[in-house]
């Protein structure tokens, strides 16, 4: 591998880690079909720190820690991508949910239930979790929404006693993860490699 394709593999890891990685997260957290956006990206990610030791020989003498530390980025990038369409949800109806009336609108043979603001029919969303037992369609329910969105409805009482904390303690842990193996990379790349 040349110095300049080195110098261009760590713009690359650089920029699908801080930029590609966040957008698919957010994207995916909207709900279960988006959610594949995010596996996808996260496969992606995975398949790439996989091959990035070929790239460097990493059998070799040559190879050093440092840039074998090219691959951290694009691994705690997969895992955040994994988990990310399960507890993003969660993470964003704990810090900007906000409550409001919605009436069940549809309910499939799956038991998904699909709401509507009652005031003025605007779909809400599918529900992230099922209402209580026995409630009817076009029955109205108190949900959790956030604007835009980012997140599928959520019933209150799976937030209530702090329900979101160990979703969003691990939204927390592998996001503070993936920003410092991105910090590492960065910071421990080998000097005869600058641009």
């Amino acid at each position: 591998m040349t110095r300049k394709s080195r110098t261009g593999l760590l713009s690359a890891v650089t920029i699908w880690s801080l930029i590609v990685t966040p957008a698919a997260l957010f994207i995916g957290g909207r709900g279960a079909v988006l959610g594949l956006v995010s596996v996808l990206t996260g496969l992606a990610s995975l398949v790439m720190a996989l091959t990035i030791p070929a790239g460097w020989d990493f059998g070799s003498r040559t190879a050093s820690f440092k840039e074998r530390l090219t691959a951290a980025p694009l691994f705690t990038a997969a895992a955040l991508l994994f988990a990310g369409p399960f507890v993003l949800p969660w993470a964003l109806h704990e810090a900007v949910g906000h409550p409001a009336k919605a009436r069940i609108a549809r309910v499939t043979e799956g038991g998904s239930y699909r709401l509507a603001d009652p005031g003025t029919e605007r779909n809400l969303g599918w529900l992230l979790f099922e209402p209580p037992e026995g409630t009817p369609p076009g029955a109205v329910i108190e949900v959790s929404v956030v604007r835009g969105g980012w997140a599928p409805p959520m019933s209150p009482e799976h937030l209530a006693d702090g329900g979101a904390d160990p979703y969003v303690n691990t939204l927390t842990v592998l996001t503070a993860v993936h920003v410092l193996a991105c910090a590492a990379a960065l910071v421990l790349w080998p000097k005869e490699y600058e641009w």
